[in-house]
């Protein structure tokens, strides 16, 4: 499975809200250099109209030059890289271009018809014009101020939400928070932690239950065969029965003491075992009832902190499951992080059990903190029980 990289809210914002909206300036100052001309607008085109409806209606005089302005319909009249411009049809007829030439912003406006035109030129030095770079940059600027301001506030916000939902994990409080969404999330938190709190008192009852109820009467069935066994008149036709009856009792015992574990389970119950040994023997007593394992082990000895009626009633229901639904031999392989139970399966059974089994084994892994998972590929069956060390 592929781990996915984590991010906090905050950053995830706080990054994203400021890559667009640093996108944005970007692409609005681009915009403005390219477009705008340097004050190319209404105003510059008023005074150069202005300019020639003046010529127009004689109130200049024929031509009017001065350091700023050439106003003229004498074509004579222009500096020649004009002429050549006009010559060469890159003006267009009342439309105002704006050139650079010799560090002068040069505004030129033909104004008319093709035949008598007036030309209207006007002249603005670069180093007195003003830039907009400063105040796109200024803009620019106090822009990014507040959207870092702004992040920063959002940023401590969802810290504190982040903060107070966590608490609320922890404790029994009830908070209310700012976001919907955290105050949705804190509910159901509260309404899982009711609902476990409430599950796990439920399993300590039956605990409690099923241990006065089981225990008690196998202390009367002990109690009962001590006493047999202190009697010497008994008949001697009596005597199996009392064995069958006292190896009965001490299975049952076993077998309640693992069923109870798995509801409940303490740390003072885990001894260490070793597997190896005790595999062998699980070997041993299943070959003498007919059933073939073999096992692989790549270590000599392991020894582990387990349970053994768990470990009992773990290897009884995969040797019942390999008993009903299983061909060929049991392969067994113990390594030092798990064992493996590997079988093919009798693809003559249509029946299928109700996966009680494991079921049990399931629970009895989470109570000795182990991992479980079964696959099973074309009429291959695999078990794999893994240590948590």
């Amino acid at each position: 499975m592929t781990k996915v990289k984590q991010h906090s809210i905050s950053q995830f914002l706080v990054l994203r809200t400021a890559i667009t909206l640093l996108t944005i300036i970007v692409i609005w100052i681009a915009i403005v250099l390219n477009s705008y001309h340097y004050a190319l607008d209404d105003t510059a085109a008023h005074y150069l109209f202005y300019d020639a409806e003046q010529l127009a209606e004689n109130h200049l005089a024929q031509p009017y030059i001065d350091d700023f302005k050439i106003v003229t319909k004498n074509i004579n009249d222009l500096p020649a890289w004009i002429i050549d411009l006009w010559q060469q049809q890159q003006l267009e007829l009342n439309e105002v271009s704006l050139l650079q030439h010799n560090r002068d912003d040069v505004y030129i406006l033909p104004y008319g018809t093709n035949t008598t035109p007036i030309f209207v030129v006007h002249y603005f030095a670069q180093a007195e014009s003003l830039s907009l770079l400063p105040w796109l940059a200024l803009i620019a600027g106090i822009l990014t101020v507040v959207i870092i301001v702004i992040n920063i506030n959002s940023a401590k916000k969802i810290i504190t939400e982040t903060l107070k939902l966590h608490a609320t994990v922890h404790d029994k409080k009830i908070r209310t928070f700012y976001f919907d969404e955290f105050d949705t999330v804190a509910t159901q938190l509260r309404s899982i932690r009711a609902q476990e709190q409430d599950a796990q008192q439920k399993e300590r009852l039956l605990s409690a239950f099923l241990s006065h109820e089981v225990r008690t009467p196998l202390s009367q069935i002990n109690h009962c065969l001590s006493l047999f066994a202190q009697q010497d008149d008994l008949p001697l036709a009596a005597l199996p029965i009392i064995d069958q009856l006292s190896h009965a009792q001490k299975n049952l015992t076993t077998s309640s003491d693992a069923i109870l574990a798995l509801w409940q389970l303490e740390e003072c119950h885990l001894h260490e075992v070793n597997l190896t040994t005790y595999l062998k023997n699980w070997q041993t007593n299943l070959a003498n009832k007919g059933v073939c394992i073999v096992l692989k082990m790549s270590i000599k000895t392991l020894k582990i902190k387990t349970y053994k009626p768990l470990l009992n009633l773990m290897l009884e229901q995969i040797s019942r499951n390999y008993q009903h639904y299983a061909n060929g031999d049991l392969q067994v392989t113990l390594c030092e992080t798990g064992i493996t139970f590997t079988n093919t399966t009798n693809k003559d059974i249509t029946q299928k059990g109700n996966g009680l089994g494991f079921m049990i084994i399931n629970q009895a892994c989470k109570q000795l903190n182990w991992h479980y998972n079964v696959t099973q590929q074309a009429d291959m069956f695999t078990v794999r029980l893994t240590f948590n060390y």
